[in-house]
C-alpha cells in the first residue's frame, strides 16, 4: 500500500521505476491512467524540472566553456525559447515513437492502441528525464546524463513492455528491440540537432530562436 502511494508523486514514481521496477509497472498497470493524466501529472512536471535545470546549466556553467560559440548570444529570453523549441520537438519525438510502437506491437497477434504505446513511453521516459536535473551541476557533460538517462529509460522500456502491451511470448523480445531502436534513433536524433546549434552555431535555430524572442519576449 505504501509503495502504491509512493507511485502517485511523479519524481519518486521514476526511482521506482528504477529500483524497483517490476514491483512498480505491476503497480501502474493494475491501477492504469488515462493519457492525459500520465501526461500532465506524471510527465510534464518532470520534463519542466529537467528543462530548467538544463537552462540554468546554459545560463551560469556552459557558456563559460564555450567561447566564440553561439551560447555566448543567448540571453535569458533566448534560453526560454531554446528550452521551448526543445521541449516541442520532445514531444513531437514521444507521440511518434509511441505511433511506431503501436504498428510494431500490431504485427503481433495482439491489437494495441496508441494510448497504451504512450501510456508505456511516458512512464518510460520519465526515469531519463530524471537524471536530466543532474544538468544544473557545474562541470559536468550533458551528453553524460543523457546518456545514464537513455540506458535508464530503456530499462523501465523493457520491464514496461510486457505489462501494458502484454504482447505474445515468442513477439515480445522483438517488439522491445524495435521500439527501443526507435527511442534511440529519434531521442539522438533531436539531442543531436540541438546540441549541433550550440556548439557549431546553427545559423537557421538561431534565426527562430531570435523570432521567438522578438515575439513572445
Amino acid at each position: 500500500m505504501a509503495g502504491a502511494n509512493l507511485l502517485r508523486w511523479p519524481l519518486i514514481k521514476d526511482v521506482l521505476l528504477v529500483v524497483q521496477p517490476v514491483s512498480a509497472w505491476n503497480r501502474l498497470a493494475a491501477e492504469p491512467r488515462s493519457v492525459p493524466f500520465i501526461f500532465f501529472i506524471y510527465f510534464l512536471p518532470v520534463l519542466a524540472l529537467a528543462s530548467v535545470a538544463e537552462g540554468a546549466g546554459l545560463m551560469v556553467h556552459v557558456q563559460r566553456h564555450l567561447a566564440a560559440s553561439a551560447i555566448n548570444r543567448l540571453d535569458l529570453s533566448k534560453v526560454l525559447a531554446y528550452e521551448g523549441l526543445e521541449i516541442a520537438t520532445l514531444l513531437v519525438s514521444v507521440l511518434a515513437c509511441a505511433i511506431f510502437i503501436k504498428m510494431f506491437s500490431n504485427t503481433c497477434s495482439r491489437r494495441n492502441t496508441l494510448a497504451q504505446s504512450l501510456t508505456l513511453l511516458l512512464h518510460s521516459l520519465g526515469p531519463m528525464l530524471l537524471i536530466q536535473l543532474f544538468n544544473v551541476i557545474p562541470g559536468i557533460n550533458p551528453w553524460l546524463t543523457w546518456s545514464v538517462g537513455l540506458l535508464l529509460a530503456l530499462g523501465a522500456l523493457y520491464h514496461g513492455l510486457p505489462r501494458i502491451l502484454q504482447p505474445d511470448a515468442p513477439s515480445a523480445l522483438g517488439l522491445f528491440l524495435g521500439s527501443a531502436f526507435v527511442v534511440c534513433t529519434l531521442l539522438f536524433i533531436v539531442r543531436l540537432f540541438f546540441c549541433w546549434f550550440l556548439f557549431r552555431q546553427f545559423r537557421p535555430l538561431e534565426n527562430i530562436l531570435s523570432v521567438f524572442t522578438m515575439k513572445f519576449f
